[in-house]
């Protein structure tokens, strides 16, 4: 009963959702829309068919169903370009000059509230910090490749290790014989007991690659997902230029300037 009670609301959800962006797209007619479109969908190709089906045919059955899902899969990029390509259409050219504008007045009227004592000045900091890290790049937060330390690929893991520390450090870059960062040594996953003649290239991690103007949002969740700690920040000639780690991304949001 909880099952069935769980699917219905979540069905009804997606319709809410489905008549709400409907009715941004076409207006007061997106109720029409949603009622003699959308309801039909929903009724008989989540509510009854599924039930007739299951009635009808063995779960096991569900399998034949396989290369369908593969050819969704497939096709998924393409929905997605197309659903940008639609929000893109209705966009307005100002709207990147309205949301800085509307970040600057939550800005003020955070300092204002600070000032009168009605915020505390920690959660008002944070608002700053949330409203200007939008506007921060990848190129603003990396660490230029002249400023950074690399290891050589045939350096063996216990030096590598104890430079780790010495610099406390987690992550090194590793740099071919080319001059190009070439992977990543990450301390912390690394094995324990590693015997003394196991070399960095053989522990090394390859790097991911971000364009110097991707905005450091994007990178951190691109990073987070990914499970990794430190990119390498490319110009538009796509040469490296710096590295930027997960630590330097998350430093705007709780630094006290």
């Amino acid at each position: 009963a909880a099952v069935t009670l769980v699917n219905h609301l979540t069905n009804l959800g997606a319709f809410l959702i489905v008549t709400w962006r409907l009715v941004q797209w076409l207006g007061n007619a997106g109720y029409a829309a949603a009622f003699f479109l959308a309801l039909p969908v929903f009724l008989i190709g989540l509510e009854v068919l599924p039930k007739k089906l299951f009635r009808r045919f063995p779960f096991r059955m569900l399998r034949n169903l396989t290369p369908l899902l593969v050819v969704v899969g497939w096709l998924r990029p393409v929905f997605r370009g197309l659903i940008r390509r639609t929000e893109g259409l209705g966009e307005d050219t100002g709207k990147p000059a309205q949301l800085s504008q509307a970040r600057s007045d939550l800005i003020d009227l955070a300092n204002m509230l600070a000032e009168r004592g009605q915020m505390e000045p920690s959660a008002a900091q944070l608002v700053r910090h949330i409203l200007n890290y939008r506007r921060l790049t990848a190129q603003d937060l990396m660490l230029p490749l002249n400023r950074s330390y690399a290891l050589s690929p045939e350096m063996t893991t216990s030096a590598a290790l104890i430079l780790s520390r010495e610099r406390a450090c987690d992550w090194l870059p590793v740099m071919g014989t080319d001059g190009k960062i070439i992977g990543v040594f990450e301390a912390p996953f690394c094995p324990p007991n590693l015997p003394e003649d196991r070399l960095v290239r053989q522990h090394m991690r390859a790097l991911d690659t971000v364009a110097s103007g991707d905005t450091a949002l994007s990178v951190l969740q691109r990073m987070r997902r990914r499970g990794r700690m430190v990119a390498i920040v490319s110009d538009g000639s796509h040469d490296a230029v710096g590295l930027v780690t997960e630590d330097d991304l998350l430093r705007p949001l709780f630094s006290d300037q």
